[in-house]
């Protein structure tokens, strides 16, 4: 398998609807809705989907982060990749949680959430240029070593000052990371963070193309078993419809990991666009065919117009002894 020199994992969480009486469901205000909030890592390089843990649906969005993306990390470095750069969203970054990355010698860029003090330190920076502004709108990068209150020290960070179409003011956002300015320059880290986009469109596309159901109920001898013991409450992870839906929903990944490897491979569409998974579905995968049976041979006789993007299809099956490649 082909080992990369690094490797980027995004991390974040996506809801799960529920109807009925799962362990573990529960109303999730961001969402407006009950749901499981499962956490998911994607490799941004790639689209391929590396690990997936469900939780409760009133699970905080950092619940559960440092452990898992440790898991992550020691499986993939020396096996897959030399390093990795773990890109965050803003609701998984804690003192705590950055500690935890910096003692493992882990690089990551973060999103951080705008508060007051933060505005402050912003003031100097978000003031509009004398003049007219032009046509095309500007942005400005500034670094800065900052120590927030609920931080344990100070910490790069990068202030993103934007003009945007319509607005009178201008807009900011703060990044964090630990690579100092020789490993990874401002401007190459705000580009790096923005294609986090590109994996909440394979998320996106999990949830859409996918749509994972779990089960309703709790079976058998466990669907009257109350919901304590004599140490305390029974975590919704030891409840075994838990641990049935987390199965489920691996084999849901499992699948997309699966789907996505051969949209890779597929020859691009006449508009030089990558396939889609619905596509990939639609016209690969569900397709009407019939099955000759013969002495010694089993033959599945399909579609032409599937038959032949079977035909480019089966060329490129050898090249997955490798990761898939996004386009």
């Amino acid at each position: 398998m082909e080992t990369y020199k690094r490797l980027t994992l995004d991390l974040d969480g996506f809801p799960v609807e529920v109807e009925g009486h799962q362990s573990g469901s529960a109303y999730n205000g961001y969402y407006g809705a009950t749901v499981l909030h499962p956490l998911v890592a994607v490799v941004g390089e790639t689209g391929d989907m590396l690990g997936l843990m469900l939780r409760r649906g009133n699970a905080h969005a950092a619940q559960d982060f440092v452990p898992f993306v440790m898991n992550l990390v020691e499986r993939l470095v020396g096996p897959v990749c030399e390093s990795v750069l773990v890109r965050i969203d803003a609701g998984m970054v804690s003192d705590q949680s950055l500690s935890t990355l910096e003692g493992a010698g882990i690089s990551y860029v973060a999103r951080v959430r705008n508060n007051s003090w933060l505005d402050a330190q912003a003031a100097d920076y978000v003031r509009s240029p004398v003049g007219r502004r032009p046509a095309q709108p500007r942005e400005w990068v500034h670094e800065l070593e900052l120590q927030p209150k609920a931080w344990s020290k100070a910490r790069r960070m990068l202030l993103t000052v934007q003009e945007r179409e319509g607005d009178l003011y201008l807009h900011h956002f703060w990044l964090v990371t630990n690579l100092r300015p020789g490993q990874r320059e401002a401007d190459e880290m705000l580009a790096s963070y923005r294609r986090r986009g590109s994996a909440e469109g394979y998320i996106g596309e999990f949830c859409d193309v996918l749509s994972p159901r779990l089960s309703s109920s709790t079976r058998g001898q466990y669907s009257h078993r109350p919901f304590t013991n004599f140490i305390g409450p029974i975590r919704a992870e030891d409840w075994p419809d838990f641990a049935a839906n987390e199965v489920t929903l691996l084999l849901h990944a499992l699948a997309y990991n699966a789907m996505h490897a051969l949209r890779v491979l597929m020859p691009l569409q006449s508009t030089d666009e990558a396939w889609s998974l619905r596509r990939l579905r639609e016209r690969v995968l569900c397709v009407a065919g019939r099955v000759l049976l013969h002495g010694r041979r089993v033959t599945l006789v399909i579609t032409e117009s599937a038959a032949h993007h079977w035909r480019a299809l089966w060329r490129r099956l050898p090249h997955l002894d490798a990761p898939a490649l996004a386009r």
